[in-house]
């Protein structure tokens, strides 16, 4: 239709006409795409930089490298400093150079250069020639230089490095010399250091050695108390913003890596004294806006973290956490200040600092998607289950408005004609829905429900039945990973950064970290609605989740689930990759890590074997013959239960504490073994109560009155009974002794290092789980 309304010279509005180049690159019609943008429809196109632009796109897509390359020079001497022409550019230069290699024949490019009136370069000389025009013109004029024409001729050799096209250029380039020109003309802006970051991987031993030597002879800012003049703010802040970048630059060389512990503390301290030194230049500022300083702290904490990594002592994180908060205290709008505190206190088991900060930060919409991991992963983890669920209900209402509100988006952009925007809007809106934040949210209002609710097995079920626990597990297969994982800045050099792989795992654990949810969710469920259907079938009508034939089914569904959790720990016990070390500027550690070590999973396969024994049995009215295996099961599993629970009970007790005598203190990563602890005996209260009103007589009054029940029949369930009651009695008795522990700690802590651990939260769950385990008993 649109192309029968081009053919016919219909076309009046630019709308239209990008409408039209849209569908044509989205049907891979780029030669079509091309002829529009280039022919006579071309005339109704008003914005000549949006429409050279599209060009440009389709021309590298198409891989006409020799038209590309005029048309990027071209717009390179009309925008210098347009970063994306540079890269087309030279995309175009080293395209034509490497199908030379494939071809002896060049008589498509000399047709080119002949028939235009800018000659295409076709070589790394060409280019370097031409950049270094525009370097030249730069420099002539009387305004600041722009960075696009000397970053450029810094990509063309580092280009040429990777690809071994370099011989002309090592006669006429250094490129540690053009990285340090770069530094002298731009060293005082706060962009030096990230234009020139990606390019010290191109020098080698000797120049990087000779670059730190030139880098270490920069001044830094004097004390302003004892300068003999008064020094201009803005010139100042330029000396620091020099030496700032200074720094930075000879950390990625590894320059601190080498230091000594002790040498380490020495940068720390100089770091500080900079940093103070600087305070004075930054008073004047708005509170919202970043201090020119703050670099200095964030350097130090770097450092400091260094030193942890060294001493494998995460006590030493105190000293950064003092350092930031003395920094946060001056500049409280530094998201970079801000976000690496919470992973501190995350690292040592604190969370309230972090909610503070985050209702400080007002991270609202997308931002819930990309950064709220870092709240959102250790909130539920380290017990502060409260401020859990307002921040993952927060999160959840953000994916619901996002998928309620993108067809009202979608129809305001074709009311206004911006037909080019649907697409975006639509993309951005799938890309929201398949988040891998959407069903983690899901999955911990769940978990939070059950850990401070779920006091009867009714309200369990009504948590449990919520048809959206299982509407998210069709998204698992295309989930994708929203968040920011490099939301920190980093400076070390690159083998120490966090890799591609290591984001990938990370993704990859959670998504493991999923389907342990959702495996468990369902067992749960199944347990507590197979019990209300043996009950009373009617209740059934009121769970559509449930397996259509019943018991039998709904049996064999729970055998096949265990089985499913137990490959899925299999498969990550036997992983190679972990555990991983993620570097404190990457993602937190997935919590599968954490579950993984603490039994859950053997317990959660044991307890859910034994039910549907139990299950099997009461199906058939606990006929002696078909009960056997139920009495064998429950007999054999057990004190396999109990054997699990006490290992894990006394692997988490020994992490509650690091070091010993007066060095002896609260540890606080063991919380996110606290609180697994803390769910597995939740989980195993809600089986265990499921199993005592199963094996109730009351339960099977109406049914013994109908049947008849027999004595060896009674004595079968009698026996189920006495073989499950060691586990009540001893979950209760390893419940107390976990409460007595915490109890413990809560009057160890003391304040004096900003410590608020929410132990009280997890004691009071455990408390629950007695109590009702006590009364189903």
């Amino acid at each position: 239709m649109i192309e029968k309304h081009a053919n016919e010279s219909k076309m009046e509005s630019e709308a239209e006409l990008r409408l039209y180049v849209m569908v044509l690159r989205l049907q891979n019609k780029h030669e079509t795409a091309l002829q529009v943008l280039t022919g006579k429809l071309s005339e109704v196109w008003k914005h000549e930089h949006e429409k050279n632009r599209l060009e440009r796109e389709i021309l590298w897509t198409l891989k006409q490298w020799p038209e590309l390359n005029q048309a990027a020079k071209k717009a390179m001497k009309q925008d210098p400093d347009d970063w994306s022409l540079y890269q087309l550019y030279l995309d175009s230069v080293f395209g034509m150079m490497a199908k030379q290699l494939h071809s002896s024949s060049t008589e498509t490019t000399e047709d080119k250069e002949n028939s235009s009136d800018l000659a295409v370069d076709s070589d790394v000389t060409a280019a370097w020639k031409f950049l270094g025009t525009l370097v030249a013109e730069e420099k002539s004029k009387t305004r600041a230089a722009l960075r696009g024409p000397l970053l450029a001729q810094i990509e063309l050799v580092s280009r040429s490095r990777v690809s071994g096209l370099n011989v002309y250029l090592k006669k006429v380039a250094s490129p540690m010399e053009m990285l340090y020109d770069f530094y002298e003309l731009f060293g005082d802006r706060a962009c030096c250091y990230s234009d020139l970051e990606h390019y010290l991987r191109v020098l080698d031993d000797k120049e990087q050695s000779e670059l730190l030597i030139r880098l270490a002879k920069q001044p830094a800012l004097c004390n302003p108390d004892v300068q003999d003049e008064p020094i201009d703010v803005q010139q100042a802040v330029k000396v620091m913003q020099r030496h700032i970048c200074s720094v930075q630059l000879a950390r990625s060389l590894g320059l601190h890596l080498r230091l000594s512990v002790e040498d380490k503390k020495m940068v720390v301290g100089q770091m500080m004294e900079h940093f103070r030194n600087g305070v004075k230049y930054g008073e004047e500022l708005l509170e919202t806006e970043v201090r020119p300083n703050d670099a200095y702290a964030l350097l130090a904490a770097h450092v400091v973290i260094d030193i942890a990594s060294d001493t494998d002592d995460a006590a030493v994180y105190w000293d950064a956490i003092a350092i930031l908060e003395e920094a946060y205290t001056l500049s409280p709008a530094n998201s970079q200040i801000r976000l690496l505190l919470v992973r501190l206190y995350s690292i040592l088991g604190i969370f309230d600092p972090c909610a503070k900060i985050f209702n400080a930060m007002e991270i609202r919409n997308i931002q819930l998607d990309t950064i709220g991991y870092y709240f959102l992963n250790y909130a539920p983890a380290l017990g502060y289950f409260k401020t859990a669920q307002r921040l993952v209900k927060m999160t959840l209402a953000y994916f619901f408005v996002n998928k309620k509100d993108g067809p009202e988006y979608v129809t305001t952009a074709y009311k206004s004609g911006s037909f080019h925007k649907i697409l975006e809007i639509v993309q951005f809106q799938q890309r929201v829905q398949r988040s891998i934040s959407f069903p983690m949210t899901v999955y911990d209002v769940a978990a939070g429900e059950l850990l401070i609710g779920g006091n009867c097995l009714e309200e369990v079920h009504d948590v449990l039945s919520n048809t959206m626990l299982w509407a998210v597990t069709q998204l698992f297969p295309n989930l994708v990973d929203n968040r920011d994982a490099r939301a920190l800045d980093t400076w070390d050099p690159l083998e120490r950064r966090l890799s591609n792989q290591l984001v990938g795992l990370s993704f990859e654990l959670d998504l493991q970290w999923l389907k342990v949810r959702s495996i468990t969710f369902r067992l749960l469920y199944l347990v507590v609605s197979l019990l209300r259907l043996l009950s009373s079938p009617s209740a059934s009508s009121q769970d559509s989740d449930l397996p259509t034939t019943g018991i039998p089914d709904g049996c064999k569904e729970m055998h096949l689930l265990s089985a499913e959790l137990q490959a899925v720990v299999e498969t990550l016990g036997g992983n190679s990759h972990l555990p991983a070390k993620f570097p404190v500027q990457g993602p937190p550690e997935s919590r599968i890590i954490a579950y993984l070590d603490c039994g859950h999973a053997g317990i959660m396969v044991s307890l859910v074997s034994v039910a549907i024994a139990l299950y099997q049995a009461a199906f058939v009215n606990w006929t002696a013959a078909e009960s056997e295996p139920c009495q064998r099961v429950t007999e054999q599993t057990i004190p396999k239960v109990v054997s699990i629970l006490e290992e894990q009970l006394q692997k988490c007790k020994a992490s509650f504490y690091v070091g010993s005598g007066e060095k002896r203190e609260f540890a606080g990563a063991c919380l996110q073994s606290v609180v697994l602890m803390t769910e597995t005996f939740v989980h195993m209260t809600i089986i265990l109560a499921a199993f005592c009103q199963l094996l109730e007589s009351k339960h099977s009054t109406k049914r013994q009155k109908k049947k008849g029940k027999t004595q060896a029949m009674l004595d079968v369930m009698e026996s189920v009974k006495s073989a499950i009651a060691p586990l009540h009695t001893r979950s209760i008795e390893m419940m107390q002794e976990f409460k007595s522990e915490l109890d413990q700690i809560r009057q160890d802590i003391t304040a004096d290092k900003l410590v608020s651990l929410r132990i009280s939260s997890v004691v009071r769950i455990v408390i629950q789980c007695m109590a009702y385990t006590l009364y189903n008993k």
